[in-house]
């Protein structure tokens, strides 16, 4: 019935929160214990009293937390290696623009590559136009990467964004009967 899968789905986002956590927090402490850290230099935007850094590779622990929630659903997704091999891609294509600077026009064209995967094996937005609708799937598919990638700068941003975000696109895909 509808409450038990209200259940199951509140079980499901609970574990994979919980693990999230777990998993940022356990890559946070290994990248300052290695020295993968950013020392913010005091401003009127830094005002910590103490001189704590920040760890890098927040991008990471979402993928490896993403990483583990999908890998623990995989009986209950259809398309699990797509969307496991759609994740990978994307985050080698931020890994590697961070250490060799791809050009802005050649992400954008990989970028764009990806979009096309994901409307191809995981799916669009349903209830428009076909035209629309993939129109409107791509370009959110290249702005979710971009964000993304923009967030991953900005001391720990990504995390709780992302983890906000994909609880949004999870309530609107369950509220619309689109999972």
């Amino acid at each position: 019935s509808g409450g038990v899968m209200i259940e199951n789905n509140f079980f499901i986002f609970a574990i994979g929160c919980a693990l999230s956590f777990f998993v940022v927090e356990i890559c946070k402490r290994f990248f300052i214990k290695i020295g993968f850290v950013h020392v913010p230099e005091k401003s009127k935007w830094n005002n910590r009293p103490d001189n704590s850094v920040i760890a890098l590779g927040g991008g990471v622990a979402v993928i490896l937390s993403f990483c583990l929630v999908i890998f623990f659903l995989r009986n209950y997704i259809s398309y699990f290696y797509f969307i496991l091999l759609g994740v990978i891609i994307s985050f080698l294509l931020g890994y590697i623009d961070d250490i060799v600077n791809i050009s802005p026009g050649l992400r954008l064209i990989l970028q764009i590559c990806l979009s096309i995967y994901v409307l191809i094996f995981i799916g669009y937005i349903k209830g428009l136009p076909i035209i629309f609708a993939i129109a409107i799937s791509g370009f959110g598919v290249v702005g979710f990467l971009n964000s993304l990638n923009m967030m991953d700068n900005m001391d720990g941003a990504l995390s709780g964004t992302f983890m906000l975000t994909a609880s949004g696109y999870a309530c609107l895909g369950y509220l619309t009967n689109n999972y």
